[in-house]
């Protein structure tokens, strides 16, 4: 009876609860519905109110001059370019030349007859002779739904002969699909009066095309994009969570409430969700990545040996150096590439941990083989959660009033800066590795600064585990490894405290850290930091051993890869453009979706010519795309007198400096040891965001000291310096999904979903 009675009780606070919050917060969700939907209406599809003045001129489907195609009646056009070459119909006086150029008709820059439609004579068919818009209704019956083709697309180049132009003027080419009824309108601005219009057409020879209706300033229909709107939602309920006077930046980060773990639940949902799908929906990605090396280990493993199946080709064992692959290259030698290579063995280089944590079970109980997506997606989880956790643990231990909109921010701006859109973009065995340590990182540090706030074995088992993930990292990512020096600042003040306490001295202030039984500290905690590294260090050594007869030997020199690791020359050439690269290039940035273009391979940067340097394409440095990392110089300020005598905030101060000295030790690390690779940068960015967190941080520790007037505004300043990060870290790192020069573009897997959301975007 009474648990009866105590679960109605809570049933109707919860209840009570539930109405408070409709009552508070349905007013705004109708405004913010209701500006999303007038955003979608009258701005999103602005056109369509334009075209609602236009007088519409319906052309017939037949009967035009053309190049390139065979029509069949009704509306039916074959493409047949190799029937007519070099036959094209000009205009008298005209030589023949390229039509896209627009001094000639019919004619490629190889006599080739390209495959056009020619209506002229417009001007008696138009009232006012202007044309703002064409309907283009048309089928591709003979496109077939494959990868690796941009499938179902008609391509279509519009060249127009107006008032202002003489000759044919070219438009850009625009993309048709018969499942998209907003690709089919062309939009354009003549010069004057439109005299002829030529169509020309991507379709390759022997494809059919229905045109079903041609239509001159055309009406076009309300277009709802669901995509856009969905969005539109998201940016309303963002900006209004966001705003000074949201609950969310008058809580502190660790003030206890319910509705927390929702909102950071909703968030991480948010951002995973929509790139499992665009990774499900890849065709190209989900059936043809064949670069597996874990789940090659993990078959290995299983038959109880290190190396892989596959035997070498005997020619490379007969070769003076079988690491040069221009020696392999001359000699016609296929090898695995990006496979180590040793004593005529193939072995995998890449770190064992995750072959081990996901790979090898998974083969072992059902003999499956795991796609690389899979071990990424896990990976992004447990990094967003984890960076959720650390500035958590970070301000618990450091600064409490951190504001948990300021926590929210800086988990989002974080997580896109790790390069993990990237990741999740073509998730496959190069992104396993360096996604894997990332999250093992973030965890082992949230494990380490959290147990400062702990006491007796909650403590020990605490910094165990965070050791233990820590030195997970050197048999995932072992260059990553380095990051263990950041216990350092995390428990030197502990160390300090427990060791003068042990020789029967005092506190050096009251604010220290302090347990109820702290002289025994020391011995528990130097045992649980140390003793979890020496069965990962034991393993790991005999898993070299095993493999390269050294213990030390993890077999990064036997790589079959661009070159000869072992003769890997230091340079300040290769310092100089990983400096450039990794932090501070450019981003190049278009107008029209995607918002991001791919800077090609990036060898043109070893302007210098010394030395060859791998080049892979670096869309941006770290520095210009990530607002965040510009905190990071507060650091280097003298602390003040305060700061001076709270351990904490020289602590702080200490973890910050000391995690961007490691980060820019892997810079020059990976730019001598391994060249100039996106992916590399999540090797040293997380450690730079976690300098940034610090700096952030200590600025708002400097706040509190000022009047409140200062105080207000600095605190805002701070405040829209985060939110500006958040946005333009939104802006870059969502086009990742989205870029066309990518191994895995969405535009080759999923045509017809890419082009739906290029359109949400393109609406102009």
């Amino acid at each position: 009876m009474i648990f009866a009675l105590i679960g109605k009780r809570l049933m109707e606070e919860k209840k009570n609860m539930i109405n408070e919050c409709l009552k508070k917060y349905m007013r705004p969700a109708i405004v913010i519905v209701v500006i999303a939907l007038a955003l979608e209406i009258f701005v999103f599809n602005f056109r369509s109110v334009q075209s609602l003045f236009y007088r519409e001129t319906v052309v017939p489907v037949d009967g035009y001059r053309m190049t390139g195609m065979k029509y069949f009646g009704d509306g039916v056009y074959k493409m047949v370019s190799d029937d007519v070459v070099g036959i094209a119909l000009l205009a008298d006086g005209q030589t023949q030349s390229e039509l896209e150029y627009g001094t000639g008709v019919g004619i490629d820059g190889e006599g080739n007859a390209v495959s056009a439609l020619y209506l002229t004579d417009l001007d008696g068919v138009i009232e006012d002779g202007v044309i703002h818009s064409i309907k283009l209704d048309v089928e591709t019956p003979a496109a077939i739904d494959l990868p690796f083709k941009e499938s179902g697309v008609l391509f279509v180049k519009t060249h127009i002969k107006d008032a202002g132009n003489a000759y044919l003027e070219t438009l850009d080419k625009h993309p048709v699909l018969q499942n998209i009824e907003g690709s089919k309108y062309i939009y354009m601005q003549p010069a004057g009066k439109v005299s002829d219009i030529v169509l020309e057409f991507s379709a390759s020879n022997g494809g059919v095309l229905i045109i079903k209706g041609i239509t001159l300033n055309a009406h076009r229909p309300l277009m709802f994009s669901f995509y856009r709107f969905l969005l539109l939602l998201v940016v309303g309920v963002a900006a209004y969570s966001l705003r000074p006077a949201s609950v969310l930046w008058r809580k502190d980060s660790l003030e206890k409430a319910a509705w927390k773990k929702y909102v950071v639940m909703g968030l991480c949902i948010l951002y995973i969700l929509p790139a499992w799908i665009l990774i499900r929906d890849n065709v190209y990605l989900t059936n043809y990545v064949e670069f597996n090396p874990y789940q090659d280990l993990a078959e290995a493993l299983a038959e109880g040996h290190c190396y892989i199946d596959e035997e070498p080709d005997q020619a490379l064992v007969s070769l003076s150096n079988p690491y040069d692959d221009s020696l392999r290259t001359a000699n016609g030698i296929e090898t695995k590439w990006d496979y180590a290579y040793f004593d005529g063995k193939y072995y995998v280089y890449f770190g064992i941990v995750p072959c081990i944590i996901f790979y090898l079970p998974l083969y072992i109980l059902v003999g499956t083989r795991m796609p690389n997506s899979l071990p990424v997606l896990g990976a992004a989880v447990l990094l967003f959660w984890g960076i959720y956790m650390l500035i958590r643990a970070m301000a618990a231990a450091y600064y409490p009033k951190l504001k948990y909109a300021a926590h929210l921010i800086l988990t989002m701006v974080i997580y896109m800066g790790c390069q993990m859109p990237f990741f999740l973009n073509q998730p496959d065995g190069y992104a396993v590795p360096v996604a894997c340590a990332e999250a093992m990182l973030v965890w082992g540090l949230y494990f380490w600064i959290s147990s400062l706030k702990a006491e007796g074995w909650r403590m020990y088992g605490r910094v165990a585990l965070g050791s233990f993930l820590i030195a997970l990292i050197a048999g995932t990512r072992p260059n990553m490894e380095i990051y263990a020096l950041m216990s350092v600042p995390v428990f030197m003040w502990f160390v300090k405290v427990n060791l003068k306490l042990g020789r029967g001295g005092n506190p050096i202030v009251a604010s220290e850290p302090t347990t109820n039984n702290i002289k025994s500290n020391i011995t528990g905690f130097a045992a649980a930091f140390v003793l979890p590294f020496i069965p990962v260090a034991a393993g790991l050594m005999y898993y070299n051993a095993v493999r390269f007869g050294s213990v030390f030997d993890f077999g990064n020199n036997y790589n079959l890869t661009v070159s000869d690791m072992s003769l890997n020359p230091f340079s300040l050439d290769k310092l100089f453009i990983g400096i450039y690269e990794y932090l501070l290039k450019l981003p190049e940035l278009k107008y029209r979706f995607p918002f991001m273009s791919i800077p090609g391979d990036g060898t043109e940067t070893n302007a210098f010519g010394h030395c060859f340097v791998h080049m892979e394409y670096i869309f941006a440095g770290l520095l210009p795309v990530n607002v965040l990392l510009w905190s990071i110089p507060v650091l280097l300020k003298k602390k003040g007198e305060k700061e001076g005598r709270d351990w904490k905030l020289m602590s702080l101060r200490y973890l910050g400096l000391l995690a961007v000295v490691l980060a820019f030790f892997l810079v020059f690390f990976d730019s001598e040891s391994a060249g100039i690779v996106y992916r590399y940068e999540a090797d040293f960015s997380l450690a730079l965001f976690i300098g940034a967190t610090a700096a952030v941080m200590l600025v708002m520790a400097k706040f509190d000291r000022l009047s409140d007037e200062a105080r207000w505004i600095g605190e805002r300043a701070m405040s829209a310096f985060l939110i500006t990060s958040l946005i333009w870290s939104l802006v870059f790192h969502f086009n990742f999904y989205f870029l066309t020069g990518l191994k895995y573009p969405l535009l080759w897997g999923n045509t017809e979903l890419y082009y739906r959301i290029f359109y949400a975007f393109n609406f102009m």
